[in-house]
């Protein structure tokens, strides 16, 4: 019994150890229901647990955001009466989607009837968060209402692409008011002068001339162009072009300004203290006048007239303010001077043997940010990509497929602009290259000119003179000054256009303008200029 019962021990044993044997050999004990719903592994691949989550790249766009829900500011600027400006045009839409702020843009006037309004918002607390003003003027507010914010600070961490726009032209100086602070975000822009003498390069051709380099060569022209047709207009000047343009071209012939003039490290008026070669220019005008070289009409001739005398072939001559209006662009949508082949001629050299350009300033009026703003660190942040590269090309030419297209690399103006009756200021209809508004303009735009005026922008301003000084003083000082130069710019006018035009010689007349001008304390003028002129050198 005892060995029967060891014999079934044994056998039950090995059975035991037999099962135990195939179970391991069929890799190891049986996985759970849940075991057997997850996924194999391949063999080959990391398991799923180790790699990383994926995410989504960052958006570039991100810090610009300024808030999560929409948000509005009210801003309040000049009015422009042929380009008014709205939160609801094309780049502050574009804006606003980037940065989830709405500009409420409020025009308030020109001029005095824009500072009326600025005084009686400050004085009633209602005033906006945002402001359009020059350094200067924000500079003043500041001192008087104690409700405009110093941007210095803020500016280096918020402002850092406004402020290397300055640093790359070197325009601190001019950028900051008298204190060396930062009271506003300015209008940068470089290159831009629409003023520019262009001749009839065919009618040359014709007449074996060359493009005239000084006042002697130029008066030739002229005068062969008249005696080759007596019916010609040899310098034209329409309402673009009239006398305004007639006197900036002569003042760079003859090296003198109606303005303060910078010359030598001094600061001069030349209409008085440079008596010689303003009478010079007087005289020359005058001659051009008689002769019938110079437009017998240039203080009232249309623009009309002038065209069709332009289309013609009957002129010469041009010298004006180009911006694209329905002057100037024919049925193609090119300007007259691109029709006719018209060529720059940039200034005569002048009695020292230079050509003399004034240049723009480059810095224009900005925006100031008040006290009412509760985030004036965001509105800075804001107006800062108005200075980087994608939003230089928004405020230049607006938004790809709409305003402009990139043709062999380079934008160009959509027909909606270029083909416009203005092109200036249909851009500035879709909130492009709008006036006395922060943004960074570093070239003249042919688009808006005319490929030709363009090409004569850029010709031109390889001779402008250094920049000029930026003139100022205290608020008395400044309303003191821009009265009397009111005086003096109405006397001139009536003097000057009498000399060219009237009966009496400009020597016979000239006393009598000197006379006039010293009424009009020119001498008090030219004291606050150089007072002026000193506080700019010693502004560091």
């Amino acid at each position: 019994m005892k060995n029967k019962s060891k014999r079934v021990l044994v056998l039950l044993v090995a059975v035991i150890m037999l099962l135990g044997l195939v179970a391991c050999q069929q890799g190891g004990t049986q996985p759970s229901k849940e075991e057997t719903q997850k996924p194999t592994p391949t063999p080959t691949a990391k398991s799923a647990a180790t790699e990383p989550a994926k995410t989504d790249p960052p958006d570039p766009m991100a810090e610009w955001k300024l808030y999560d829900k929409p948000t509005t500011w009210v801003a309040m600027r000049t009015t422009f009466a042929n380009a008014p400006s709205s939160g609801d045009q094309l780049a502050h839409k574009e804006m606003e989607k980037i940065t989830n702020v709405y500009l409420d843009i409020q025009e308030a006037g020109r001029g005095a009837e824009y500072n009326k309004a600025l005084n009686l918002a400050f004085a009633t607390d209602s005033q906006p968060e945002i402001i359009a003003v020059s350094a200067s003027a924000a500079q003043k507010y500041a001192a008087d209402t104690g409700k405009i914010i110093d941007l210095t600070e803020l500016l280096k961490e918020h402002g850092k692409n406004y402020l290397a726009r300055v640093k790359q032209h070197n325009l601190e100086k001019r950028a900051t008011a008298s204190d060396g602070k930062y009271w506003n975000i300015s209008k940068i822009r470089i290159e831009h002068d629409n003023r520019v003498g262009m001749i009839n390069k065919p009618l040359l051709d014709e007449l074996n001339l060359k493009v005239p380099t000084t006042v002697e060569e130029m008066t030739e022209v002229l005068r062969k162009v008249k005696a080759h047709n007596p019916e010609a207009i040899p310098w034209i000047a329409g309402a673009y072009s009239g006398s305004g343009g007639v006197y900036a071209f002569a003042e760079y012939c003859f090296n003198i300004s109606k303005g303060p003039q910078e010359f030598n490290n001094a600061i001069r008026y030349s209409y008085y203290e440079d008596q010689d070669a303003t009478k010079d220019m007087v005289k020359w005008l005058r001659t051009l006048y008689k002769e019938g070289l110079l437009d017998a009409s240039y203080l009232s001739r249309s623009n009309d007239d002038a065209n069709a005398a332009i289309r013609q072939g009957q002129v010469a001559f041009v010298f004006g303010w180009f911006s694209g209006g329905t002057d100037k662009v024919d049925a193609d949508g090119k300007t007259i001077p691109d029709s006719t082949e018209w060529v720059t001629v940039p200034g005569m050299m002048a009695p020292d043997g230079k050509r003399h350009l004034s240049p723009n300033n480059p810095v224009h009026i900005g925006i100031a940010v008040t006290s009412k703003a509760a985030d004036p660190e965001k509105v800075v942040k804001y107006f800062d990509y108005y200075f980087t590269d994608a939003g230089t090309e928004l405020f230049n030419y607006g938004v790809k497929g709409v305003t402009f297209n990139e043709v062999d690399g380079k934008k160009v103006y959509t027909d909606l602009i270029a083909k416009a009756t203005s092109p200036m200021n249909a851009a500035r209809a879709q909130g492009v290259l709008v006036e006395e508004w922060p943004m960074y303009q570093p070239e003249a735009m042919p688009g808006l000119y005319g490929n030709k005026l363009g090409e004569s922008i850029k010709e031109s301003i390889k001779y402008w003179d250094p920049l000029p000084p930026v003139l100022s003083a205290s608020p008395d000082k400044m309303q003191e000054m821009s009265a009397i130069r009111a005086d003096l710019d109405k006397t001139w006018q009536a003097y000057f256009a009498d000399m060219i035009t009237g009966d009496k010689e400009v020597d016979d007349l000239w006393p009598e303008y000197v006379s006039r001008v010293k009424e009009a304390k020119v001498e008090r003028y030219i004291e606050l200029i150089r007072e002026m002129y000193q506080n700019w050198l010693n502004k560091k």
